[in-house]
């Protein structure tokens, strides 16, 4: 063989060798941040090390005196390749593991003011567990996405509302290994748009507000049967709360009033409901119709609240109730229309979903003068339990500000969840990287085994655990199960005109 061509073939083999020395470390820092076991990481370390000798040796003239010369330029070689390889490996080996929950809020439009509460609250139990019972070695990291279906998506940067801009959606967290579920929606049409794709990816989805009755009833053609498997609330759903308002206004209300046309007859209450015509909102309106029939009322009226809120003015005699379902702006257009009319309007009780208590809403109620009683519903259970004082103290203290009502909601829906991430990840790997081959398998096993014992919730001596909210524990359906009568899962909120403030109502 000539000594041209014998050159040629080292130099080849001297390439091979390269090329084996990139593969095998490459294999090795990740053996080291995929935590696999210590054996994989080693042995790829030692092919590296070895290969980095026969590229040296190959790329030389392999002689004994070549092999004497060079040798300081191998040992020189090695170590450089150690210590490259060494930092991403000292870097990943170093940093906590990451698991990821999301949190679906609307961060953009009327429902902002709503959404920063329920964040903090969340943040606040992610804190609590990552600095006092951290989930093995696993540090956890709440990852907010706007569900407003906005164009340009923004996402909270901190607690305080500052925004940063970015495309951070709902594919991008079902796509993201490390997310193990997610705490939300505040909206029931957000959970109509999630609960199919989240259900799809196996991933939980735990609200702590929604109360759409047939988000998991058959009932609901938007959210089809084979779609509510992984979704579980921690609210009771329109039907109880409605009932609910019902036998708490009904004893208010003047049945004596007479019916006009009919002299010396009495008439039923007059009951007007208007409805923004969403699904939430048409949900609770025909709840509340059932509810009040039911109870022997005479069927209320139906209106759209921004096409008809001049049926108001169309009667003869003022109702003596009406009742607003819907997210609260809306129901501005209502309830300013009575406060225009003050002295007729003076006996009318209005009331709504606790949504009415949003920000939106109770801004405009500062600035007006209240037209009867207010009251709102909320599917929450009171919050003067000494566990909810306890939490309320810490969030005023950290945060300068009072509870909302669906705070202590958001923070049990976030505590039911990382501790069914706790108990997953004493039997399943959690991923450990968002994006690898190997990391998107792991996160099915996981997801799984975190809805799996979501179900389990107070049903297991593994998932037993205090809430702010009591012993809470899901059907089958996925909906709130609570031991005591209904009454306790519901809060009646009144409008307190002389602090400007919703507080508890006694009634």
């Amino acid at each position: 063989m000539s000594q041209s061509a014998g050159r040629l073939i080292h130099r080849i083999g001297g390439a091979i060798a390269v090329v084996l020395v990139i593969a095998f470390v490459g294999t090795g820092v990740h053996a080291a941040a995929a935590r696999h076991d210590d054996l994989h990481t080693a042995l790829s370390f030692v092919l590296a090390a070895v290969s980095t000798v026969a590229a040296v040796l190959q790329l030389h003239k392999p002689s004994y005196r070549t092999i004497r010369e060079t040798g300081r330029t191998v040992v020189a070689v090695f170590a450089a390749v150690l210590l490259v390889m060494s930092i991403p490996a000292i870097w990943v080996l170093t940093t906590p593991p990451t698991i990821k929950i999301g949190v679906s809020l609307p961060l953009t439009g009327g429902n902002l003011p709503d959404a920063l509460p329920i964040l903090r609250s969340v943040r606040l139990v992610v804190d609590k567990v990552n600095d006092e019972t951290p989930i093995g070695n696993h540090r956890i990291e709440a990852v907010p996405f706007d569900d407003s279906r906005v164009e340009d998506s923004i996402r909270f940067a901190d607690d305080d509302g500052k925004l940063e801009r970015g495309t951070h959606e709902l594919d991008d967290v079902i796509d993201d290994a490390q997310v193990a579920g997610i705490v939300g929606p505040f909206t029931s049409g957000a959970a109509l748009t999630e609960i199919p794709a989240v259900n799809e990816a196996g991933m939980a989805l735990i609200s702590h507000s929604t109360t759409l009755h047939c988000l998991t009833s058959a009932r609901c053609n938007e959210a089809p049967a084979n779609s509510r498997r992984t979704f579980f609330r921690l609210v009771v759903s329109d039907d109880v709360r409605t009932r609910e308002l019902v036998r708490r206004l009904s004893p208010q209300l003047d049945p004596g009033r007479r019916a006009p046309g009919r002299a010396g007859a009495t008439a039923e209450p007059r009951v007007i409901v208007f409805t923004d015509a969403t699904p939430f909102g048409d949900g609770f309106a025909e709840e509340f119709i059932s509810a009040w029939t039911t109870a022997g009322g005479e069927p209320p009226k139906r209106a759209v609240a921004r096409m008809h809120a001049g049926v108001l003015g169309a009667r003869r005699e003022p109702p003596a109730l009406v009742v607003f379902a819907g997210t609260g702006t809306d129901g501005l257009t209502v309830y300013r229309y009575l406060q225009r009319q003050p002295k007729r309007f003076a006996g009318t009780m209005f009331a709504g979903s606790g949504t009415i208590t949003n920000g939106a809403f109770t801004r405009s109620m500062q600035r007006l003068e209240p037209v009867g009683r207010l009251y709102a519903i909320a599917p929450v259970p009171s919050d003067e339990t000494p566990d909810v004082t306890d939490f309320a103290s810490t969030y005023i203290s950290r945060y300068q500000q009072d509870l909302t009502p669906y705070c202590v909601t958001a923070a049990d829906a976030t505590t039911a969840l990382l501790m069914a991430v706790r108990a997953a990840a004493e039997r399943v790997r959690p991923p450990s990287s968002s994006w690898d081959p190997l990391s998107k398998h792991q996160a099915k096993a996981f997801r799984a085994a975190v809805v799996h014992n979501l179900r389990l919730l107070n049903r297991s001596a593994d998932m037993t655990f205090p809430m702010l909210t009591g012993a809470t524990r899901f059907d089958t359906k996925g909906d709130v199960v609570h031991e005591g009568p209904e009454s306790d899962r519901v809060s009646l909120y009144s409008w307190n005109d002389r602090d400007k403030a919703w507080r508890l109502s006694r009634e």
